[in-house]
C-alpha cells in the first residue's frame, strides 16, 4: 500500500524544497544580493528548462532522451565555470 503513495509523497517533499528555493530567491531580491540572485536564478531556470525539455523528449523519443541531459549538464558546467572566474 505504501508504494501507491510513494510518488505523491516524494513529489510533495520536492515541492517543499522548490518553494523554499523561491522564498530564498525573493529574500535575496529584497536584500539586493545581486550576485547570489544570479546564481540561484540560473540554477532554477536551467533546472526548469531541462525538466520541461527532458520530459517532452522522454515522452516522444525514448532512446534520445540522454541527448537532452548532456547539453543541460554542459550548460550548468559552463555557467558555474563563468561564475567561478568572476570571483
Amino acid at each position: 500500500m505504501n508504494n501507491i503513495f510513494y510518488r505523491f509523497h516524494s513529489t510533495k517533499i520536492n515541492l517543499v524544497a522548490y518553494t523554499m528555493n523561491l522564498l530564498n530567491l525573493s529574500h535575496m531580491i529584497a536584500e539586493k544580493r545581486y550576485h547570489d540572485i544570479t546564481i540561484l536564478s540560473t540554477t532554477i531556470l536551467s533546472f526548469i528548462i531541462g525538466l520541461i525539455v527532458g520530459a517532452y523528449l522522454t515522452s516522444m523519443i525514448y532512446f534520445f532522451a540522454i541527448l537532452i541531459v548532456v547539453p543541460v549538464l554542459i550548460n550548468l558546467y559552463i555557467t558555474n565555470h563563468k561564475i567561478n572566474i568572476q570571483r
